[in-house]
């Protein structure tokens, strides 16, 4: 039991993530369907081929629609991470958490490098600048978890808890880094 402990605390602090996303986001993704995060970033990827301008020449706008997409899939990875819990303290699944893991490594590099295609107007770079800082915290934190879930399964709990502290410690820096980027938006 005193295991999956640290596996607990984990999946609480990723789901403080989902929460705080889902909370800040719930009208947009009500009026939104996703189908699946493979979907979403093919439609995001072809409206990044030809960003339009503003009237002032930057990407605002685009900046803003590619900000809630990408929004919602990691609030996607981070749900599938918070699903590897089960429903007893002994239904971990490391195939789930791995899966969503490297998910969320690979949405948040996708994300890094589309944001860095954008020249938003100086009202909305120190948006951009923690929103970019948020996807490294959290492409850390799927790291990491990757690791852990994987030494896990191979019997290495320390491993394992030293990773999964790891992860929860750059989800936390993320959300900081999320909190900084959405209240900067909300001062706008």
């Amino acid at each position: 039991m005193k295991r999956y402990a640290y596996l607990v605390l984990f999946i609480v602090l990723a789901s403080l993530l989902v929460v705080g996303c889902t909370e800040s986001n719930s009208e947009e993704k009500n009026n939104e369907s996703i189908e699946s995060p493979s979907q979403t970033l093919e439609t995001s990827s072809q409206a990044i081929e030809e960003p339009s301008n503003d009237q002032d020449g930057y990407q605002d706008s685009d900046w803003l629609a590619y900000l809630q997409i990408h929004m919602a899939i990691i609030s996607l990875d981070l749900e599938g991470l918070s699903s590897a819990q089960g429903d007893t303290p002994g239904s971990f699944d490391t195939k789930i958490m791995i899966e969503y893991g490297q998910n969320l490594v690979n949405d948040t590099q996708t994300a890094i490098e589309e944001n860095d295609k954008y020249t938003v107007s100086p009202e909305l770079q120190e948006t951009q600048k923690y929103w970019r800082m948020s996807l490294q915290n959290y492409n850390s934190a799927g790291q990491f978890t990757v690791i852990g879930a994987e030494a896990f399964e191979k019997g290495d709990e320390t491993e394992a808890k030293t990773n999964f502290e790891k992860a929860a410690t750059f989800i936390n820096m993320g959300n900081i880094k999320a909190k900084l980027a959405s209240d900067s938006l909300s001062a706008e």
